[in-house]
């Protein structure tokens, strides 16, 4: 869900930058009412997108620290991942006396090329992996969620917006 709320934030700032570059400054788009036609007809495509697409453009559009980019791509391997993953509230690990909550199996397909790079990644086999969802996990989930969301404010705070009016 918060990845969802993230899409919709970068999917307008996106919309007003596409529709600044060639009149008025997202500022003036955002609060003037009679301007809204203007850069709310391309919302409908931007949210087409899939969330990896509309990364991508975001990144080619904004200024983003390596830091921020990589976070992104974090989050478009995590939301692929969940999207695509067959859960579990229990299975088996070494972890909690046996117990614990997982990610229980998520496929092939859903894994990036840029993912299977990342030393916090398992390995798994051929055909997918058992990724834990555990409390670290979910922290640095939540970690990466709110680093994305202080560039976005940032940006934002950039194109004379108040961040707050995005949601």
């Amino acid at each position: 869900m918060r990845i969802t709320w993230l899409q919709s934030q970068m999917v307008r700032l996106l919309a007003l930058k596409q529709c600044a570059d060639k009149g008025p400054s997202p500022s003036q788009l955002w609060y003037d009412e009679s301007l809204w036609p203007l850069w709310i007809s391309k919302l409908p495509e931007l949210h087409q997108m899939y969330f990896g697409q509309v990364v991508k453009q975001f990144i080619a559009t904004f200024a983003l620290s390596e830091g921020e980019t990589s976070v992104l791509h974090c989050l478009v391997c995590m939301r692929n991942m969940l999207a695509h993953a067959a859960v579990s509230l229990y299975a088996i690990t070494e972890q909690k006396n046996g117990q614990g909550p997982v990610l229980a199996y998520v496929p092939i397909s859903a894994r990036s090329k840029s993912c299977r790079k990342c030393p916090g990644y398992p390995q798994g086999d051929e055909s997918g992996v058992t990724l834990p969802f555990d409390e670290q996990g979910i922290k640095n989930y939540f970690r990466d969620v709110d680093k994305v969301s202080e560039a976005l404010g940032r940006i934002a705070s950039k194109m004379g917006l108040n961040q707050r009016d995005l949601l």
